[in-house]
């Protein structure tokens, strides 16, 4: 067998350098952005209905309802950042709809733009990802949390993602939403699309199981997904 034929079977089809070893790359996306949201004590969410200049419509609005509005401005600079550089679905959110009633909220870069954020059009390098999660419980459902759901089921569903501020509340439990504060227009994000999912429907390495386990685990402990 000739050498070329010999390189050839050990390499097989790997693209990379030196007779086929392949380029590894760790990718570790914003690890702030967690911290950020926790120091924020985000309480709940509001939606509402807000004008899109972009789309000529009135859309839904979501917002994250926090109680400190520094620490909340820098977690959606850094996700602004990440949509200014591709687009509004750079940013994964995800529902998960526990089996008692509450739910889990979910945030995460999505993996694909992620990827072509940190590398561009390179396709050489195999990169293994570490992106934090922030997760978020709720209790209970309310009615505009169902409707969201129903909302983002149709084909097109635009909506804002956003955050605001609530003041001279005793408890987060009393938001008054006339108190509300909201962010600054320029951290709004214009998205269509939002993940729902059912507790005995998240399976290992969906972004899904990803948040539930995270919920569940000790501080110790990692996830596996």
């Amino acid at each position: 067998m000739s050498i070329k034929k010999q390189i050839k079977q050990m390499v097989g089809n790997k693209k990379g350098f030196d007779y086929g070893i392949s380029v590894f790359g760790l990718l570790v996306g914003a690890i702030e952005f967690p911290n950020h949201l926790s120091n924020a004590e985000v309480a709940g969410l509001a939606f509402a209905v807000s004008f899109s200049e972009e789309l000529s419509k009135p859309i839904c609005e979501v917002s994250l309802c926090a109680k400190n509005e520094k620490p909340l401005i820098s977690a959606f600079e850094i996700f602004k950042s990440w949509v200014d550089q591709y687009d509004g679905e750079a940013l994964e959110l995800i529902f998960v709809f526990l089996e008692d009633g509450g739910y889990l909220l979910g945030i995460i870069a999505e993996p694909y733009r992620f990827k072509h954020r940190s590398l561009g059009f390179d396709r050489f390098t195999e990169p293994i990802f570490f992106s934090p999660v922030w997760v978020k419980p709720f209790p209970q459902r309310s009615e505009f949390t169902e409707r969201f759901r129903d909302y983002s089921s149709s084909l097109v569903s635009p909506f804002f993602f956003t955050g605001s501020t609530y003041t001279n509340q005793t408890t987060p439990t009393d938001l008054d939403p006339r108190s509300l504060r909201p962010l600054p227009e320029k951290l709004k994000i214009l998205k269509f699309s939002a993940i729902f999912i059912e507790e005995k429907d998240a399976e290992p390495g969906t972004s899904g199981f990803l948040v539930l386990a995270t919920s569940k685990r000790s501080p110790k402990e990692p996830v596996k997904a």
